[in-house]
């Protein structure tokens, strides 16, 4: 799966970027756990 977020946020929307990043990683870590544990 490929995530891909284009542009170069300024201003407010660079802190809301780091917070979408963020979420972002810890929902694909989370959906990697629940694959994994699946076919475990």
């Amino acid at each position: 799966m490929t995530l891909r977020n284009r542009g170069e946020p300024r201003g407010f929307a660079r802190i809301v970027a780091r917070a979408m990043r963020r979420a972002n990683e810890m929902d694909l870590a989370r959906l990697k756990q629940l694959l994994e544990s699946a076919s475990a």
